[in-house]
């Protein structure tokens, strides 16, 4: 599960990067002609993939051992709710652009432009696996600790 968890942050540092890039490199010389949506998409996009790294950096605790879990820590919604968004932006940019390929290139299609939307495809749905995948972990991990509470209390009670 681990090997989960450092793979997405990876995956979400390499799009960040290469979104600074873009960002820098493409966008910023030519702002003034750029219209407003492109404006939008690059606010959502910073403002979810800097929510999204804080999430994974701050859910990393729980992948450590069962004994070794602070479970008192709780993730904000926030940093869920995020998480979710930019995977799905990630999705959603995946299906503009598969829909792009389909209506305007179907003789046309490259195979840099499939592997472009099969990239954001394959992030996003991987990224909303592992924050499922989590949420059912820190659930069992919680059952397990209040049965492990309520098996301590039975000894020490008085009746």
């Amino acid at each position: 599960m681990r090997f989960f968890k450092i793979l997405t942050i990876s995956i979400t540092l390499i799009f960040f990067c290469a979104f600074l890039y873009f960002l820098f490199a493409v966008v910023l010389p030519d702002i003034k002609n750029a219209p407003l949506i492109a404006y939008i998409y690059l606010i959502l996009i910073f403002a979810t993939v800097i929510i999204a790294l804080v999430y994974h950096f701050k859910s990393y605790h729980f992948y450590r051992n069962k004994d070794n879990v602070n479970l008192s820590k709780k993730l904000s919604k926030m940093l869920w709710a995020g998480a979710i968004s930019f995977y799905c932006l990630l999705l959603s940019i995946a299906g503009l652009g598969g829909y792009d390929l389909l209506i305007y290139r179907i003789g046309y299609m490259s195979w840099r432009e499939l592997l472009f939307v099969g990239g954001f495809l394959c992030i996003g749905s991987f990224g909303i696996l592992e924050i499922s995948i989590l949420k059912k972990r820190i659930k069992k991990l919680k059952e397990a600790s209040q049965a492990k509470d309520d098996i301590e209390s039975i000894g020490n009670s008085t009746l």
